[in-house]
């Protein structure tokens, strides 16, 4: 599972056909209160094929969902029929890099 979209680097060049991997998924939860949070790293590489023949990413990456986005995306409920990395897909989908990605 992957998403694939294009992406300015901050040096200004275009990969058009970005593919971006979850390479790191967490929850960090805090028994004591409601504060939870879910980390997320994901790793930008040229294009499919980099990925596959194993080369290093061009760019990592990180995400957070606390409150209403852990809620939403990363609640034990949510997870009950799912998992964490497929949920933190769903979740990356809804920031503006991701979205009209595609999957792949």
């Amino acid at each position: 599972m992957a998403l694939q979209t294009s992406i300015t680097l901050e040096s200004g060049i275009e990969l058009f056909n970005a593919y971006f991997k979850i390479t790191q998924a967490c929850l960090k939860l805090d028994l004591n209160s409601d504060f939870n949070i879910a980390e997320i790293h994901v790793s930008t590489f040229r294009d499919q094929q980099a990925r596959q023949d194993q080369l290093q990413p061009v760019l990592v990456l990180t995400y957070f969902a606390r409150g209403d986005e852990y809620k939403q995306f990363f609640d034990y409920d949510k997870l009950q029929d799912s998992n964490i990395v497929r949920q933190a897909y769903f979740f990356l989908k809804t920031k503006p890099l991701f979205q009209g990605a595609s999957d792949v």
